[in-house]
């Protein structure tokens, strides 16, 4: 499975670019979800694109990796009866995952991975910021 195209929204650098100066502090995003769209991901989306979509609360996390990048990471999994085509080739991080609303951090699109009745997937998204020297 590769990666075809990705991208870090406008809504996400505004958001961003707030929390770094302290305000809109209740923006935050605990949502990953997966589709069947493989339209290419653009800073315009605000959302899955798929036909089909499935939501969890992200698995959350925040860590300094080896070389003092800032990492944001939200990893969950799926399987076959969630989507009914059985076809995952989009990923999303949003703020909401009870109804798939809210702000848009990003979006990603993947080769189509068609998961057969016993299978799953498992994915992880995340967003680095690396100091520079």
């Amino acid at each position: 499975m590769a990666i075809t195209s990705s991208a870090i929204t406008k809504c996400a650098k505004s958001g961003i670019s707030q929390l770094l100066v302290g305000q809109n502090t209740t923006l935050y995003y605990q949502a990953i979800g997966v589709g069947n769209n493989t339209v290419t991901a653009n800073e315009s989306d605000i959302g899955l694109k798929g036909t089909e979509v499935s939501f969890k609360n992200g698995n959350v996390s925040y860590f300094v990796s080896p070389n003092s990048s800032y990492i944001a990471q939200w990893n969950s999994s799926w399987v076959y009866a969630d989507l009914t085509s059985h076809i995952f080739s989009e990923v999303a991080v949003l703020q909401n995952a009870t109804n798939c609303t809210g702000q848009c951090l990003l979006r990603g699109v993947y080769d189509a991975v068609t998961l057969g009745s016993e299978d799953s997937i498992s994915i992880t998204a995340q967003v680095s910021v690396t100091e520079s020297s």
